[in-house]
């Protein structure tokens, strides 16, 4: 006669245990702040102390996050343009970036501690994305994304002028800024490192 094994029984049981218990620990999604508008939003940045955020979306959007607005507070922007990148140094040096299409022209904000700043840039009809403010705040660097296929166009900007530089690279879209005024360096969408300097 045939016996059984007493453990067979317990085989089923512990395979549904063995698939279940890694969902035991899945978590739900994170919990979304109940912002001040309810437009959307395409970039966010903080300062590296994590005093100072800034939220940027379309429209013109901007959210300001610090401890007295834990979940935000709007911003008047000065343009209905469509903010997509958003780099803060601190509570008083942030830029921005992004396309105005009832202008047909590129944006770039700057943030001085009071008031966003509009700066148009008519003679491109693409936008600026990303964008990076050097520590020492004399400049902005950025890259026109879109530009004449296949190539796209590293830009810059003069904070002393409050000035466009002219753009004199043609290349691949660059991804990543950091570093220190002319000692930047810059990652690009083939993965290749860069180092350039203030006139690009």
């Amino acid at each position: 006669m045939k016996q059984h094994s007493h453990h067979r029984g317990y085989l089923p049981a512990l395979l549904v245990l063995f698939f279940l218990a890694p969902c035991s620990h899945a978590r739900a999604d994170p919990p979304l702040l109940q912002t001040p508008t309810s437009e959307h939003f395409n970039g966010i940045a903080y300062s590296p102390d994590g005093q100072f955020g800034v939220a940027v979306g379309n429209a013109g959007a901007i959210i300001h996050f610090d401890a007295a607005h834990p979940t935000g507070v709007a911003v008047a922007s000065g343009t209905s343009a469509d903010l997509f990148d958003v780099h803060v140094l601190d509570r008083n040096s942030a830029v921005a970036s992004g396309f105005d299409a009832t202008g047909n022209q590129a944006m770039l904000l700057t943030w001085d501690g009071s008031s966003w700043s509009a700066h148009p840039n008519s003679n491109w009809s693409i936008p600026i994305l990303p964008v990076w403010q050097a520590p020492e705040k004399d400049i902005v660097m950025f890259d026109f994304a879109g530009g004449a296929a296949p190539f796209d166009f590293r830009g810059g900007f003069d904070l002393a002028t409050n000035d466009f530089f002219p753009s004199s690279y043609a290349g691949d879209l660059d991804l990543n800024f950091c570093g220190h005024s002319n000692d930047i360096k810059v990652v690009n969408e083939d993965g290749d490192i860069g180092v350039v300097s203030n006139d690009l």
